[in-house]
């Protein structure tokens, strides 16, 4: 859980966009669950325009880490262990 204080009155847009964008991902995913991801018959079929809320999965990666609301953005960087080896780097794999 996170402290009353975590966010700074400057932050108060940017956490108003990550949840507008919440709130439209997850009703747009409602909708395409309920009516596919294709509307229409024969040469009027497109692709649902709730998928462009769908899509805003990278906006809301990108608020997050400004936002400081994933783990590894809230490590500072001298103590993160930025040095670690990669899996595909390790001996004997």
């Amino acid at each position: 859980m996170l402290p009353l204080d975590f966010f700074a009155p400057l932050d108060r847009q940017l956490l108003s966009a990550f949840c507008e964008a919440s709130a439209l991902r997850q009703q747009a995913a409602a909708i395409i669950a309920a009516e596919g991801v294709v509307i229409g018959t024969g040469a009027s079929r497109i692709v649902h325009p709730a998928m462009r809320h769908v899509a805003t999965s990278a906006s809301m990666a990108s608020l997050a880490g400004k936002l400081h609301l994933s783990h590894s953005s809230r490590l500072a960087r001298d103590v993160a262990d930025t040095q670690a080896k990669r899996p595909w780097d390790r001996p004997g794999k």
